[in-house]
């Protein structure tokens, strides 16, 4: 089937937004209920983390909280292999790194951004590198960096909490072929590199000058 364009697709948002909070729930139920069955259904998701093979899991745990995955009866156009990479990368990181008690929410690389108070910090360099690699990872490949950069915005910043529904939404079209836009500024990784400049909490030219 076609993929819909980026600025056309409220009805898979819609669909990926039942996913993170069905899984945001699953967290927040085990953390601050103790659930056993919500423990229990998040391990199952962690577990898939670069696992083919337990997809299922995934499948599983969703399907208990009243999430269908067969967008086929809900007529939304879709592409089943991109949709199932999609859910492969971001369900089991959302299981292992997506409880938070912040009350606000931002698109991942603003919040990376903002992690990030001036280009003297000490992480600087090395979180822009990892982000600049990201942008040039296959969706195949982007579990590994993902994970890391979330991992660490949750050990240095909790200020934020990611939009996973945003977030599955741009990993879904981040393969997208370039000539399928209508111009650069709705290509994900173009969108995401001025999110992430934009939020970055960089000194003015007037700071330097006083500093000098």
């Amino acid at each position: 089937m076609s993929i819909k364009s980026h600025s056309n697709s409220d009805e898979l948002s819609n669909y990926f937004y039942g996913i993170s909070k069905a899984i945001d729930d699953l967290l927040i139920e085990r953390e601050e209920d103790r659930s056993a069955l919500s423990k229990e259904l998040i391990a199952k998701i962690k577990s898939a983390r670069n696992r083919v093979d337990r997809f299922h899991l995934i499948y599983f745990a969703l399907v208990r909280k009243n999430i269908a995955l067969d967008l086929n009866q809900k007529n939304i156009q879709f592409n089943e292999n991109i949709l199932q990479d999609t859910l492969m990368i971001l369900c089991p990181i959302q299981a292992s790194l997506g409880y938070s008690k912040a009350e606000k929410k931002e698109n991942f690389p603003v919040a990376l951004g903002k992690m990030l108070e001036t280009p003297n910090s000490e992480n600087y360099n090395s979180i822009e590198r990892r982000f600049l690699n990201l942008l040039h990872t296959p969706r195949e490949h982007l579990s590994i960096g993902l994970h890391s950069l979330i991992s660490i915005m949750n050990s240095n910043f909790d200020m934020y909490k990611i939009n996973w529904c945003e977030l599955y939404l741009d990993i879904y079209y981040w393969d997208k072929n370039k000539y399928e836009y209508k111009n650069k500024y709705e290509r994900i990784q173009y969108k995401w590199a001025v999110e992430f400049y934009n939020s970055l909490n960089l000194p003015s030219k007037n700071d330097k000058k006083k500093k000098e």
